[in-house]
């Protein structure tokens, strides 16, 4: 509709976007949480009401090496891993070897980090063998070369099947059922 409109897109992870917006160096941001009340607070001491438009939704993919038995989890699985309560393989199922787990985030400020440490541990830090790379297919590419690791990435990185992008990782890595 406005021609001479120019849209600057730099893709950041969730808590430097929110920043960039609190501190005005961001107009417009799209990330997959609500602001905090807090959050809203500092833009309306601004002046600013923030608007909120939902324009899609996006969900939690955990993926495991193509040689780990482990392909289904209980949510109770889930929450022992990330709360350090299961720390091998051997205590998710009898199927798998003693080694130890070792779970990887796309960043430690992404969404997905946050959206689980919310979710099990509250206020209180990951366990020592849960660790962040920078990127989604670093995630990807470290669980593909590591048969202990459990990797956290959107699933909008594993869900076009007809992009080749996503078959090559798909090749590389197994999708955990929840």
């Amino acid at each position: 509709i406005y021609a001479n409109t120019k849209i600057n897109a730099t893709y950041i992870d969730e808590s430097m976007a929110i920043k960039n917006l609190l501190n005005n160096s961001a107009r417009l941001i799209v990330v997959n949480r609500n602001l905090t009340d807090e959050e809203s607070n500092v833009l309306r001491q601004y002046g600013i009401i923030p608007h909120v438009t939902k324009i899609a939704v996006d969900a939690v993919a955990l993926i495991v090496h193509n040689e780990n038995p482990n392909s289904m989890f209980a949510n109770e699985t889930l929450k022992k891993i990330f709360t350090g309560e299961n720390k091998t393989w051997k205590q998710v199922s009898d199927k798998s070897e003693a080694d130890s787990i070792i779970a990887v985030f796309d960043n430690s400020n992404s969404s997905n980090a946050r959206l689980l440490k919310e979710k099990f541990l509250g206020t209180s830090p990951f366990p020592e063998n849960i660790f962040a790379v920078k990127t989604n297919k670093e995630v990807i590419d470290y669980v593909s070369a590591h048969t202990r690791a459990l990797g956290v990435i959107g699933v909008n990185w594993l869900s076009d099947w007809s992009d080749s992008l996503t078959n090559s990782f798909l090749s590389k890595v197994r999708v955990v059922s929840l």
